[in-house]
Order: C-alpha cells, then sequence, then structure tokens
C-alpha cells in the first residue's frame, strides 16, 4: 500500500514536469525572446506550464472539457515540437543537465521538503487546515468530465451546486485546469494530487525565480543560485504551500516568469519593431496566466513591473519606443486573459472589498517572519528572538550593499521599490493582516534576490584567497531559514491537518459503492464540515443526498423524503432515526449503511406542535411529504414517526393515539392505507416536535405501539435582548442518559474567530430541567440559574472581542465531544470601536442521542456493566497538558453495588505516571442510582506530567468496588483481559510550542 502509494507520486510529478516540458519546448525553441535563449530548457516547462493553463481555461470555460483541450494542446504542441526540431537546433539534455547539476539539486530539494509530511504519512492526505479543499476537489473532478457549464447537470451532490459556478465562490480556474490535466493523463484522484502539485509548483516557482536574477537582473550563476536557495527556504511560502493556497500556489511561478518574459519581450519590440511580435507571444501568454491562476497576484506583479519599467525608462532613449512597447506586449495579454475581468466581477471581488477570510489572524507578521528567518505560527504570536533580528539586520546590509553598489542597480530600485510599496499597501492601505502574510511570501523573493545580489558584490571585492570566507554570511543566514523550515515541516508532519481520522478510509468508498446509486450523506456535526465535503466529493460517482459545507458556504441535494441505497452516517450517529440499522463498513469518522429492502421513505419535518396545533403528512406507496398531496399508492405501509417532547404527553395520528415520554420515543402504525393524509395533533397539555417519519412496507407481525429512544436528548432555547444583556432560557429532557453539558457556543463565523464557551452541566432526570444564562455581550461575564434559582456553576472560555458578526449556537458536548448538530440562537455585532451592536435574539433546539461514542469499545465489565466506548482528543498529547478522558457506561441490571472507575497512564513497560481514579462523572452519577440500559457519559481529566519523555503510551481503564478495591474482570470480544486493564493507545509528543 505505502510502496504504491509513492509510485503514485512519481507517477503524478513525472507526469506533471513532462506535461508542461513537452508543451513548452517548442514555443522556447521557435518563439523565445533574442536575450533569452541561453535559458529556453529551463524556460520551457514554465512556458508549458502557462500554456496549459491559458489554453484549459478558454476551454472548460467554453465547450470543452479537460480530456479534449489535452488533446487540442498535445497535438499542436507535439507539431510545434516537430518543427523546432526540424528547424532550430536539436535538444542537448546531457550537456543540459551537467551544467546545472547544483541547480537540479536546489529544485530537488525544495520539492522534497514540500513532499516532507506526505512521505511520512505513506498515504494521500492534504497537509494542512486550509479549508479551500472542498472547492479545489471537485471542481478539478468535474473539469475532467467537462466545461464549466456542464457541472450544473452533473448528478445530485451537494458540492455540485456549490461548486457549478466557480467565481461566485472566490475560486480561479488555474490551479484547477492544472490538476485536472495531470489527473487525466496520471490517471489519478485530485485528493492524491492536490498536495503534490502545490509542492511541484513551489519548485517551478524557485525555478522562474533563479531565471529572474540570472537574466533580467543580471546575478551570475551562484549568487542567481543563491537567491533561489533563499527564496527556497522561505518557511513562509512553505507554511502557504502547505495550508492549501491552490490558487496562490498556481499563480506563484508566474510572478517571476512574467516579469522575465515581460521585460525581454518590451526590449525586444522596442528594439526590432514588428519583426519580434512571434517571441512576444510567450510574455503576453505569462501574463495573461496570471489572472486565470489567481487575481490578486496582479497587486504584487503590477507594482514590481511598474517599477521595472520605470528603471528602463530612465536608462534609455528610447522612451516613447518602450511605452509603445509595453502597450503592444499589454494587448495580447488582456485578450487572452479578457473573460478573467467578467470572472472578477461575477464574484471574487467581494472577497477582498469585504476582507472575509482572515483566519483568525488579527496581528500583522515580523519582518523576519517574511524573511523566512523566523517559523510563521498562525494562532500563537512570539516575539523575533535576538538572533533573528540580527540575522535580518545582515540581509538588510545584503541588500543595501546591492541598492548601492551592485550590478543594474536602477533596476533593482525599481523592484524594490515596487515590493516595499505593495507590502505598504497590504499594511496600511488595506489594513489586513491576513493578506500582508500571503503577500509577504509572494513578495520575499524580491528581496530575497536583493541581498544575493549584495553578496555577489561584496565577495568581488573581498580578495581571492579568503572569498570562499564570504560564503559563511550566506551559508548562516541559509541555516537559520533552515531551521525555520524545519519547524513548519515538524508542525505537519504526524497527521494531516484536515481529515487525519478519515485518510485513507474514505477512498473506499469509491470501490464499495456502486457507481450510479443513490447515498444519504449525514449531516451530524461531528464529521459536519470539511469532513463531509472529502465524503460528497469521494461519493461523485453516485447521487448524493445530504448537505454539507465548505469554507465559505454550504448546500444540500436531493427531495425532502429521499433515503438513499446507502446511508454515510457518522459513527457514533444513531442510524435509527434516518431508517438504516446496521452497518455494512466503517472508517474513520463514518459508518456505511445500506437501506433495508423494507424501507422506502424518510421525512424530516422538524415541527414543533404547541397544544391543539396540528400537522398533516400524507403517505403514497414510496413517498412521504408534509401536507395533503397527490401521491400514488394502493398497498398498505408501516410509519414510524419520532416524537420529541419535554413533557410526557399525548399524540394523535389519524384516529388513533398514543402516550409519549418525556424525551424521544418511536411512535409506529403498523398498517397504513396509501396513499392517505393523516393528521398528526398534539392532544396533550406539552408542547410536541414531530421530528422524522419513515414510510417501510409492513410485516405480519408489525403492529402499533410505543418505544422510548433510550439515551435521548432534547433541548430547547429563547434567547431576548435587552441592551447588551442576552438573556437564555433553556428546557432540556434528559431522561436516562447524561451527565451533558449545554452550552453557548459563540463565533464571528465568516472569520473563524471565536469569543466565549459558557457550559453548564446537567444529570439525569425524569423530569425536564430548565435553566437561564445571561450573558453581558460587553464584558463577557456570565451568570446561571439552575431550576431552583439557585446560582450554578458554569464553565467559560472567553478569547475577547473582535470586529465582526457574531452567532451565539447552542451546543450539547461531553467534555469536548459534540452530541447534536449546534443550533442557532442569537447574533450580535460588534464595530470597529468595539462596541456591541445590531442584537437579536431568537429560539432553537437540539435532537441527539448520547450512547454512541466517537470510539467504541464493545467491553464487558463483570456481568453487569458494558464499556460501549470512550473519547479522547484526537491530536497527540503534550507534557503538562490536561487531557479529558470520557468513558461511555451502560448498566446491565440494577441495582449495582457501589464502585469507582480505575483510569492510569501507563508507559511501555505497565509502570503507572499518573492516574485519574474516581467515582462515576466526578461522583454525581454513583454506580448505586444506575437503572437498567441507562447510559453514562463518565469524564476524566488528568495532567500529562510536565517533565514526561515523549512516545507510546497507553491509558488502562478499569472498574473496581469501593471501598473493597475488588477489580472487576474485563473481557473484549469475550477474551479475558490480563490485570483486567482495557488499554487504549496514547501518544506524548514533546513540548507544546
Amino acid at each position: 500500500m505505502i510502496g504504491t502509494y509513492y509510485l503514485q507520486l512519481l507517477l503524478i510529478l513525472g507526469v506533471a514536469t513532462a506535461l508542461a516540458w513537452w508543451c513548452g519546448w517548442g514555443i522556447a525553441r521557435l518563439a523565445m525572446l533574442r536575450s533569452l535563449q541561453p535559458y529556453r530548457g529551463l524556460l520551457a516547462p514554465l512556458l508549458g506550464y502557462a500554456l496549459v493553463v491559458v489554453v484549459g481555461y478558454w476551454g472548460v470555460r467554453t465547450v470543452l472539457g479537460i480530456p479534449a483541450v489535452l488533446v487540442g494542446v498535445l497535438s499542436s504542441t507535439t507539431a510545434l515540437n516537430l518543427l523546432a526540431w526540424r528547424k532550430a537546433d536539436q535538444p542537448r539534455l546531457g550537456s543540459d543537465l551537467r551544467a546545472r547539476v547544483p541547480l537540479f539539486f536546489l529544485l530537488l530539494v525544495t520539492l522534497l521538503v514540500g513532499l516532507a509530511p506526505l512521505l511520512q504519512y505513506g498515504h494521500p492526505a492534504v497537509i494542512g487546515a486550509g479549508w479551500d479543499t472542498e472547492n479545489y476537489l471537485p471542481t478539478a473532478r468535474y473539469l475532467e468530465r467537462g466545461p464549466i457549464s456542464s457541472i450544473a447537470a452533473a448528478p445530485p451532490n451537494p458540492l455540485r451546486d456549490i461548486n457549478a459556478h466557480p467565481p461566485s465562490i472566490g475560486l480561479t480556474l488555474g490551479f484547477s485546469v492544472w490538476q485536472a490535466s495531470v489527473d487525466v493523463l496520471a490517471r489519478s484522484e485530485a485528493l492524491v494530487s492536490f498536495a503534490p502539485l502545490l509542492a511541484w509548483l513551489r519548485t517551478l516557482g524557485v525555478l522562474a525565480v533563479y531565471l529572474l536574477l540570472r537574466t533580467t537582473l543580471g546575478l551570475r550563476h551562484s549568487p542567481a543560485l543563491l537567491g533561489a536557495a533563499f527564496t527556497s527556504a522561505g518557511a513562509l511560502l512553505l507554511w502557504v504551500s502547505y495550508f492549501n493556497f491552490g490558487m496562490q500556489l498556481a499563480a506563484w511561478p508566474l510572478i517571476p516568469l512574467g516579469l522575465v518574459l515581460g521585460v525581454a519581450a518590451v526590449e525586444e519590440l522596442a528594439d526590432q519593431g514588428r519583426r519580434a511580435w512571434t517571441s512576444a507571444f510567450a510574455g503576453a501568454l505569462a501574463i495573461a496566466a496570471l489572472p486565470i491562476a489567481y487575481y490578486p497576484a496582479l497587486t504584487l506583479w503590477g507594482p514590481l513591473a511598474a517599477g521595472l519599467g520605470l528603471s528602463m525608462l530612465i536608462q534609455t532613449r528610447m522612451r516613447l519606443r518602450i511605452l509603445l512597447a509595453a502597450g503592444a506586449l499589454a494587448l495580447p495579454a488582456l485578450l487572452l486573459a479578457a473573460p478573467t475581468i467578467l470572472d472578477y466581477d461575477q464574484g471574487f471581488n467581494y472577497r477582498y472589498s469585504a476582507q472575509l477570510t482572515t483566519l483568525g489572524l488579527f496581528r500583522y507578521i515580523p519582518l523576519t517572519d517574511i524573511a523566512g528567518l523566523t517559523p510563521f505560527t498562525l494562532r500563537e504570536e512570539h516575539a523575533p528572538a535576538w538572533w533573528a533580528i540580527a540575522a535580518l539586520a545582515a540581509l538588510i546590509g545584503l541588500m543595501l550593499a546591492g541598492l548601492i553598489a551592485g550590478g543594474r542597480r536602477l533596476r533593482w530600485l525599481g523592484l524594490t521599490a515596487g515590493g516595499l510599496l505593495y507590502l505598504t499597501w497590504l499594511r496600511w492601505g488595506q489594513a489586513y493582516p491576513y493578506a500582508y502574510m500571503k503577500g509577504g511570501s509572494y513578495a520575499a523573493f524580491v528581496f530575497l534576490g536583493l541581498a544575493a545580489a549584495g553578496w555577489q558584490t561584496i565577495a568581488f571585492l573581498i580578495p581571492t584567497r579568503v572569498r570562499p570566507l564570504a560564503w559563511s554570511l550566506p551559508l548562516l543566514l541559509l541555516a537559520l531559514m533552515g531551521w525555520s523550515q524545519r519547524e513548519i515541516v515538524a508542525e505537519h508532519w504526524e497527521e494531516p491537518g484536515l481529515y487525519a481520522e478519515d485518510l485513507p478510509d474514505l477512498l473506499e468508498l469509491r470501490e464499495r459503492i456502486p457507481a450510479g446509486s443513490t447515498v444519504t450523506l449525514t449531516s451530524d456535526p461531528r464529521v459536519q464540515g470539511v469532513t463531509t465535503g472529502l465524503a460528497a466529493h469521494l461519493l461523485d460517482h453516485t447521487t448524493v443526498w445530504g448537505n454539507t459545507r465548505t469554507g465559505y458556504s454550504g448546500d444540500s441535494a436531493g427531495e425532502p423524503d429521499a433515503i438513499g441505497e446507502y446511508g454515510l452516517l457518522a459513527r457514533q450517529e444513531d442510524p435509527r432515526p434516518w431508517g438504516y440499522e446496521q452497518p455494512i463498513w466503517q472508517g474513520g469518522s463514518y459508518a456505511l449503511y445500506q437501506r433495508p429492502a423494507a424501507t422506502r421513505a424518510h421525512l424530516h419535518p422538524e415541527r414543533e406542535l404547541m397544544p391543539g396545533e396540528t400537522i398533516e403528512v400524507t403517505a403514497g406507496q414510496e413517498r412521504l411529504t408534509v401536507g395533503e398531496a397527490e401521491i400514488a399508492g394502493d398497498e398498505p405501509r408501516t410509519l414510524t414517526f419520532t416524537i420529541v417532547s419535554l413533557e410526557a404527553g399525548e399524540i394523535g395520528i389519524g384516529d388513533r393515539q398514543f402516550v409519549v415520554p418525556v424525551g424521544q420515543s418511536l411512535v409506529r402504525l403498523g398498517m397504513a392505507p396509501t396513499p392517505q393524509t393523516l393528521t398528526i395533533q398534539n392532544i396533550g397539555a406539552a408542547s410536541l416536535m414531530l421530528d422524522t417519519v419513515t414510510l417501510s412496507t409492513p410485516t405480519a407481525t408489525t403492529g402499533d405501539g410505543v418505544e422510548a429512544v433510550r439515551a435521548s436528548l432534547y433541548a430547547r432555547a429563547r434567547a431576548e435582548v435587552e441592551e447588551n444583556i442576552v438573556t437564555a432560557t433553556i428546557q432540556a429532557a434528559l431522561p436516562d442518559s447524561g451527565p451533558v453539558a449545554l452550552a453557548l457556543d459563540i463565533w464571528d463565523l465568516p472569520r473563524g474567530v471565536h469569543y466565549g464557551w459558557y457550559g453548564v452541566e446537567l444529570g439525569t432526570s425524569e423530569r425536564s430541567q430548565t435553566l437561564e444564562m445571561r450573558l453581558d455581550l460587553s464584558t463577557g461575564t456570565m451568570q446561571a440559574t439552575g431550576p431552583d434559582g439557585a446560582d450554578i456553576a458554569i464553565g467559560a472560555r472567553f478569547e475577547g472581542l473582535q470586529p465582526g458578526e457574531y452567532v451565539a449556537r447552542l451546543q450539547a458536548s461531553a467534555g469536548e465531544i459534540s452530541l447534536a448538530t449546534p443550533a442557532d440562537l442569537f447574533s450580535f455585532t460588534v464595530h470597529d470601536d468595539g462596541a456591541v451592536g445590531e442584537t437579536s435574539g431568537g429560539s432553537a433546539q437540539l435532537v441527539a442521542t448520547t450512547n454512541r461514542p466517537p470510539r467504541a469499545a464493545d467491553v464487558q465489565v463483570g456481568d453487569d456493566v458494558r464499556l460501549l466506548g470512550y473519547a479522547l482528543p484526537e491530536h497527540p498529547s503534550h507534557p503538562g497538558e490536561t487531557v479529558d478522558l470520557i468513558l461511555w457506561w451502560q448498566a446491565q441490571v440494577a441495582p449495582l453495588d457501589g464502585r469507582s472507575v480505575l483510569v492510569h497512564l501507563l508507559d511501555a513497560k505497565g509502570e503507572k505516571v499518573q492516574q485519574a481514579d474516581g467515582p462515576p462523572a466526578g461522583g454525581s452519577r454513583p454506580t448505586e442510582a444506575w437503572q437498567r440500559d441507562e447510559v453514562v457519559l463518565d469524564r476524566h481529566q488528568f495532567i500529562v506530567p510536565p517533565d514526561l519523555a515523549p512516545g507510546d503510551y497507553s491509558l488502562a481503564i478499569g472498574m473496581y468496588r469501593w471501598p473493597s478495591l475488588e477489580r472487576l474482570p474485563l473481557a473484549v470480544g469475550g477474551t479475558r483481559q490480563e490485570g483486567e486493564l482495557y488499554r487504549i493507545p496514547f501518544t506524548v509528543e514533546g513540548e507544546a510550542d
């Protein structure tokens, strides 16, 4: 498996390189500018990449899919290559390679660093935690099948409609065109090729920087190689690559390439006029590819090009001819990229005008981060150490030397001025820390290249016998950059930032579910977000009914009563409300179910019924709908209704009446003729909610009845606002499981900023419980009172206010484990001056079952208790860190005697290094009070010893009688466990940053 993946990597990278080189070789030979002729071999892959991006964009924006584009591109470039072979000199690959060995070695190192985490994982993955993959992966996949216009006609899938019009979601198409092209030729999957192609593009950019320094800026081979090495060692650009910024990396090689070809084309057009039109095509191609890859790249390329152009005007007497030549180059570039102007206006501009994206970054990164001397961290701010500041001063000194005494000083002055103007605009003109961070990663090559020019100047002044000593300073700077880059690699080394628990398991879905099948996709919060986006992408060979969201938006697909032939649900999700039964496969966070033969349709009305209120449901032979409707049917069906109530109540369904308990219950009509419209009425004194309805084929033994859903949770909340005080009244039914924390979780959702978490823990109760939470938005303080009016303790985390639009969600959790889909309760706005305004109240409700832990563990404890499973943080722990362990217990008989839970952290020798023994749920759920079949959520906290060495450990779980300390025997799968302990793997890494 691992070997196969490494072969896949080689194939993807080999195809990308071969495609770029093949498509660019003929152009480089036949249409290359005179001044760049010695570098045709190095320019070929860059030109080929730009050509595929431009032609592919025009193809998919009109009527062609990527396969048809490739047929045209490869046919035409093959003809060009043959023509170049006959008219120009034949390639001398052996001599070219020998002459460029140091450069190729640098490119290889650059590529390997970009791939390093993937080589460690040994399976396909995206490396960082950037959410945009939910747009990149399906877009590439859809373009393999046809043009953009055909996406809307693809099989239903939540990702289809989100990505049907890429400009509207801010996705430029350059990277997707390139990825789809490589995938078609390599027969690879978008998920497999995504991260390797980001590494490949970063490497291609280093090559383009070398060419810029060598040609346009006149550096010798060694200084140009040094400038490229400085760029390659930049930790910030590596972080951007790891973080899945596909558009940014797609444009990255085109910025220096556009400068190289643009300057050479203007010079040649000014000198030769119309005779240089053919050669100017290459420059126009590179410039046109920039907005196709990423529109904002022009905001850097423009000032850099303007600075170089101004220096050319100052140095020449042919000013008018230079200006005319620049206009002549701009015209074909504008024509080639013309549709991108419309694309920008259709959607992408809103993101930058509104500054919607922040990643939670509200600080301006230091110059040492931009220079690559210190590693960038997204969440934490670190002041640069003295040695980093000293190294920055050395870099600045080298830059000044290049400006004062270096060759082509005027060009360097124009280029540097353009880069400084760009960063100044982001820092003070836009006041946009997120864009400043990304812009710094883009613009760094200018200043690093200038430092290499300064080193060239200084080294030339040093006597020959001690000139090797001149290398000490740049090598020291490279070592510091290498250390920063190592920190970025280490941050991503252990596991991917996304889908860590789900890859490569979900790749099996393409094999396990037949093409053309229908699949119901979960909306469970424990996998909602980018993980459901991954699942929806890997199910695009089927019809997917359900909903998902990407980093910026969400969507759904399917009829309201649709139930797929397969259901992909969260592993800890109860399948019964969805109409499924037993899983046929489990992988990562998911379980796959096959629809029972008897189940015909499934509906989610989620309608609250106050006393006396009614709702109509029409049942056909194969369909369900809310309200009266004409639906075909003549066969009897079984109807199962999920009813949720805070108090015991009564419900009438047609001419039948049922008593429902507190919590969730299944009300079944055994034989219901179809078609018919049933009136469901709340005939009791308490409010009820009709959550789901399932239509199925009856059996001979199916009859009417009511069945309580075990371990149910139902919470309903209402928020009222008075000035800056929000009062949330929450009612909860938790009849036979717990304890559970009900919380207000407050986020600035568009920018991913967390404001605060305020939780109150509730235990099991046969009656509903009411609590009140009063939040002062201006200070973040919270007060809570219980049903008796007494103050109760709350758990709170408060991060401070930033300007933005916030939403408070009602959340149910056990520790950090969400048990239900969070529901929006109220919203408010924070203005630029920090004042709170525009606050609006609302209502919300949660429905869940609490008896399905994230990690199943069927452990028999004695002969009367089962350990159903557990939850631990997904990431490795660090010394000194507090760890939450949650255990799911279920009593098989009642009453039980007094017992306590054993939790020990053991080293590889089985010796105890920490423990967190204690009664279940901190003493709030003593075993003597457990009821039969009741589920107890038992939370234990322990601190990893500060001096504990990194390594593999285990958590030992057991149960013993109190106060006799008699251990209860444990069996897993019928096998008795040595020492009466159940062991959970537990990893400790080095100290956290």
